[in-house]
């Protein structure tokens, strides 16, 4: 994942001191803009599965047959995706829920045990496994969750890229401040502010992965 070489470490400032950046445009603000679900929307259309909007909700009442919230759903999938393992997972979810069965479940629908394989084979046959873009991963443990991490943040650069692009198209007055993992942070001017609204409406398609990722725009400081 991104890691600051030099400057401010913008990675790690927390989120209620975001507010100390002032937009340079009168009556603008900044605002940040997340992709929605990064890593388990990879995984799915990986898995050649669609994504609904609310990966959350959709494992909540057609994977795990509403025994848990979306909370504890979302938290499933989470640790489905960063290798946690069954123990792990018991902590995190209420008492009663078997998290065998859950975490059984959720991987069998991303179909998390054909990916492992898959990288696991690539591995042994060239020393190190690739990200969806060619970017070469060493390590030779936690795979999957590596594999997604690093896929992510070409993915969020793709994204991030269309967005500017659309927004340079239609001469939008924005500045980004800075990139955060999934999010990006900019100064947009009132109308830039609009422009955004309507660029990322429907959510941004990723040629790669042919499918579209939403992303939500949250107001950090006007």
């Amino acid at each position: 994942r991104m890691t600051v070489v030099e400057g401010p470490n913008i990675l790690t400032l927390k989120k209620s001191h975001r507010k100390i950046f002032k937009s340079r445009n009168k009556g603008g603000k900044i605002v940040q803009v997340d992709i929605s679900s990064l890593e388990p929307r990879i995984a799915l259309a990986i898995a050649g599965k669609s994504a609904p909007h609310d990966i959350y909700d959709h494992v909540k009442k057609n994977v795990l047959s509403d025994e848990v919230s979306r909370a504890d759903a979302k938290v499933a999938v989470l640790s489905c995706i960063y290798g946690s393992n069954a123990w792990s997972l018991s902590k995190r979810l209420p008492e009663g829920i078997d998290s065998h069965k859950v975490l059984s479940s959720v991987k069998s629908y991303f179909n998390i045990h054909k990916l492992k394989r898959v990288l696991e084979t690539e591995l042994d046959n060239t020393g190190n496994i690739k990200n969806l873009y060619g970017r070469p991963i060493f390590s030779s443990d936690s795979l999957v969750n590596h594999y997604l991490q690093s896929t992510g943040v070409d993915v969020s650069f793709e994204v991030f890229r269309e967005i500017l692009s659309k927004m340079n198209e239609s001469g939008s007055e924005y500045f980004p401040i800075y990139v955060i993992h999934d999010a990006i942070v900019l100064d947009v001017s009132e109308s830039a502010a609009a422009d955004l609204e309507k660029i990322t409406k429907d959510g941004i398609w990723v040629q790669k992965l042919k499918c579209s990722f939403p992303v939500k725009i949250e107001s950090i400081k006007e």
